[in-house]
């Protein structure tokens, strides 16, 4: 508790303020991860690799691709 005051005063704002804004911050994080959970359990991979190894070919690099020394 100590250092969450600590906190709120570096950051120039009340206990309670900080505390719902690191709630509201907690919440977003699990939402966030819940949705690339459920997003990954759909993906499909075998499609995902097969777009990956047709990208670029055929195609061949352009002025400007060249890497630096």
């Amino acid at each position: 508790m100590e250092e969450a005051r600590k906190v709120a005063e570096s950051e120039r704002m009340t206990l309670n303020r900080f505390i719902n804004m690191a709630v509201a911050e907690k919440i977003s994080v699990m939402r966030t991860r819940r949705l690339f959970a459920e997003r990954a359990a759909c993906a499909d991979m075998a499609g995902a690799v097969g777009v990956l190894e047709r990208a670029g070919k055929g195609n061949p690099p352009m002025v400007g691709d060249e890497l630096p020394d």
